[in-house]
């Protein structure tokens, strides 16, 4: 478990990605059972599987005030549990994460000890959708 600020993530290293709705019918269990997790805004469920040169993984987030569930396009906070996962176990500084959405994220990790890290995570940004939402009065 990597706690972050408003959100805590379960990162797990796996030989191939669980299949979808196994992975999300075991989170909400784990969620409904675990009240440190369940104690969170939002949790995350970050299987990844370790390539030559990145990782790739199928982030699934929970919002507890919505009751949502849904797999991301791409997470960062997810990419950076990962990235300390790996750090902590490995000493790796820098990370490859391939998002959902094909695009890399890259995170890297410097610390001078335990108290003081640094953490950067670098990525282009394209828009992969657009609309328009419109409101009723009622709802402002």
């Amino acid at each position: 478990l990597v706690k972050l600020d408003g959100i805590a993530h379960l990162v797990r290293r796996e030989e191939v990605l669980p299949e979808p709705a196994v992975l999300m019918s075991s989170f909400r269990e784990i969620v409904g059972k675990n009240q440190m997790i369940a104690s969170y805004a939002a949790s995350g469920c970050m299987p990844y599987v370790e390539n030559a040169d990145s990782i790739t993984f199928c982030p699934l987030v929970y919002v507890r005030d919505t009751d949502s569930l849904i797999f991301e396009t791409g997470c960062g906070s997810g990419s950076i549990a990962i990235a300390l996962m790996r750090y902590a176990k490995q000493g790796k500084k820098r990370t490859i994460v391939m998002q959902p959405s094909g695009e890399p994220y890259v995170v890297t990790v410097e610390s001078k000890n335990d108290q003081n890290m640094r953490i950067t995570l670098e990525s282009s940004v394209r828009v992969i959708a657009t609309g328009v939402v419109s409101l009723s009065s009622s709802l402002l």
